[in-house]
């Protein structure tokens, strides 16, 4: 077992995983989720804004990407996760831009630069190496 500041982080998951469950439930019409495999599948992770961006991709990385569900400072916000190799990196336009992050800052500042630029879809370069595709984030919107 963790220690007891993970076991906790790990109840506040649940607890997100299960308020997300049922608002998502409420929404009319079923929303799309913006990341689908090429299987067809939409996997889902949730994270909370203290997690580490690197456990976040690490997950992430399991399913070929992922619709991460990130608990931002009081509300959810929902990125999809798109795992490109280098060379596939679009180039830095109007609506993209090219942002390195260090793999060990929180989702919480990641978030923050991201919605700092509304509109624009981020290449993100992770130090480890790996790229991602990250479109604007969106909030969750209950009926």
């Amino acid at each position: 077992m963790g220690t007891e500041r993970e076991v906790n982080k790990n109840y506040q998951r649940q607890a997100l995983s299960k308020a997300l469950l049922k608002d998502f439930a409420r929404i009319r019409p079923q929303p799309e989720l913006p990341f689908v495999t090429a299987t067809g599948e939409s996997p889902v992770i949730v994270a909370l804004g203290e997690d580490l961006c690197s456990q976040v991709i690490a997950r992430a990385s399991r399913t070929g990407g992922a619709n991460v569900f990130v608990l931002h400072r009081g509300s959810v916000k929902l990125l999809a996760l798109e795992p490109t190799a280098p060379g596939e990196l679009p180039p830095e336009g109007p609506l993209e831009r090219v942002v390195a992050v260090h793999e060990d800052i929180r989702m919480d500042m990641l978030l923050d630069s991201l919605l700092m630029h509304p509109g624009q879809e981020a290449n993100i370069r992770i130090t480890s190496g790996a790229s991602w595709i990250v479109p604007h984030p969106q909030r969750l919107e209950p009926a």
